[in-house]
């Protein structure tokens, strides 16, 4: 079976004839190596003299190399995108600018990324009460059974028709019925065989982040984040703001069914024929077709939403003179069909391929390498991981040797997670600044430590190794179905998921057993 994608590995590392290493360099790195924390502005009202004296701990006391503002919880005050807002965002940007460090742009207020704070926020849906055409769109099934001699009758399901499909179960016969419909109402009479009669409608699923699916949704909500900061604050893109940072947008949200209303329009403009025949293939095996059926359904689902969320954003910061980075949300899933997609596929269209290791008990480390073979696959210098949010007051200690296990497998830009303004109402443990007695003595020096691993691993070359192997993409996409008995949350389908961790053993070197 083809596959699409090939990842370079073992060798996780090759300075190119260009790298310039100075050891006065590496003593002492510039800012632009030192790690960026998100500073959650959270759960109260942040004040100017208060937020201006810990932006000044955070970069001198704690050696931090500016901040990513995350606004966050039910009582962050002044109003996300408020003047007063904006007023305060402003204040750190000058003062950024006056100690030669850096904003990375966070795009949300709370979290995931495409609903301007209905989650993890006040729970305002923003964006959905702006453009509630634009939010995410879910694929559903209705099925009958019909019985050889008998005429059908049915009403169209409520939402845009994408296909109704009858398949006879036994032969895996498949015949459009879309001719059958008059008024909203299909009737068909029913020929030999046991068949079963789907519609597929793509429908509203109520969740109030963008459709990821469609580039057109995407740019209203960069249109309503991201403008408004460039809009205000112009002359400090591409200098003090450096990058922009989504985070944990993902295709589990709609029960795992994320669909857009033009995808079949997209499908047939790729391959020339329309899906309608190809749908029952999400649920059922269809015959010798089934595989590769799944492979273009979920595989242009994969390109849709890889391009319209990943590459809009990226795009967009581009023309504005600065980086895209991010992750998405559940990276670790081992079929990541109907979860992130296809993870290779999004760091093409990412200046900083990203992963996030947050909490205890998540088997990340193994999937470091997935996204550091996207940035070496896709030519890109950098690999982000978002790191330490949700694992409580770890040790020393285990800061680093967290970091540690990350660089070793290609990561090379380190976000922490956190810095906390209202640091008696943390919601994610640890807080990582000077206030913290754990941290306090300790961090200078370990974000030199960082700074330093920056400075080495991020400079010019190429990837070089003596391993190549091939990311099973097609593997997972054929063998993937939707409602699948793991739950959405969990990816939804078991099949297919020792190869991706055969695939993951070679990339590591070893083998699990």
């Amino acid at each position: 079976m083809k596959t699409s994608f090939l990842t370079i590995c073992i060798s996780f590392l090759s300075l190119g004839a260009s790298a310039q290493i100075s050891q006065a360099d590496f003593a002492n790195p510039e800012n632009k190596y030192k790690p960026i924390p998100l500073w959650f502005w959270n759960n109260t009202t942040v004040k100017e003299t208060e937020l201006l004296d810990q932006f000044h701990q955070m970069v001198g006391k704690d050696g931090y190399g500016g901040c990513a503002i995350l606004p966050f919880g039910q009582d962050f005050k002044p109003e996300y995108l408020s003047d007063d807002y904006f007023n305060l965002y402003g204040k750190i940007i000058k003062e950024a600018k006056k100690l030669d460090v850096h904003l990375s742009l966070y795009d949300e207020y709370g979290f995931p990324s495409g609903s301007m704070g209905a989650i993890n926020a006040d729970g305002v849906p923003r964006f959905m009460n702006k453009y509630p055409d634009a939010t995410i769109k879910r694929l559903d099934k209705v099925e009958y059974k019909a019985s050889s001699g008998d005429v059908f009758e049915q009403v169209v399901p409520a939402g845009k028709l994408m296909s109704v499909v009858a398949m006879d179960t036994l032969t895996k016969s498949r015949i459009s019925l879309k001719q059958h419909i008059r008024s909203g109402k299909l009737e068909w009479k029913v020929p030999e065989g046991a068949w079963k009669i789907m519609f597929f409608v793509c429908v509203k699923d109520g969740d109030p982040n963008v459709d990821y699916l469609n580039p057109e949704a995407v740019k209203l909500f960069v249109k309503e984040t991201h403008q408004a900061y460039y809009d205000r604050f112009p002359s400090y893109f591409g200098n003090t703001i450096i990058e922009t940072f989504f985070d944990e947008p993902t295709m589990y949200r709609a029960k795992g069914r994320m669909w857009t209303e033009k995808f079949n329009e997209q499908f047939i403009s790729r391959y020339g024929e329309s899906p309608e025949l190809l749908y029952p293939a999400l649920w059922y095996d269809i015959g010798e077709e089934t595989q590769s059926a799944r492979n273009r359904l979920f595989g242009l689902r994969a390109h849709l939403y890889a391009e319209g969320f990943m590459k809009t954003i990226a795009e967009w910061a581009s023309a504005h003179g600065i980086f895209s980075t991010g992750h998405q949300d559940q990276e670790e899933i081992a079929n990541p069909v109907s979860v992130s997609g296809d993870l290779m596929l999004c760091g093409k269209y990412m200046d900083i391929p990203g992963i996030d290791k947050i909490g205890g008990g998540r088997p990340t480390e193994l999937f470091y390498k997935v996204v550091s073979s996207s940035a070496n696959n896709w030519d890109k210098r950098q690999v982000m991981s978002e790191t330490y949010g949700a694992m409580g007051n770890i040790s020393v200690k285990t800061l680093y040797h967290i970091a540690m296990e990350q660089y070793t497998k290609g990561i090379n830009t380190l976000i922490p997670h956190a810095v906390w303004y209202n640091d008696q109402n943390v919601t994610f443990l640890p807080e990582l600044s000077w206030r913290n007695e754990l941290y306090r003595d300790s961090l200078p020096v370990f974000n030199k430590f960082l700074s330093r691993l920056n400075y080495i691993l991020q400079q010019e070359g190429r990837h070089v190794a003596d391993i190549a192997v091939l990311y099973p993409i097609e593997s997972l996409q054929g063998e993937h179905v939707l409602d699948g008995e793991l739950g959405f949350y969990e990816g939804g389908s078991n099949h297919s998921k020792y190869g991706l961790y055969a695939y993951l053993c070679l990339i590591d070197g070893y083998v699990r057993t």
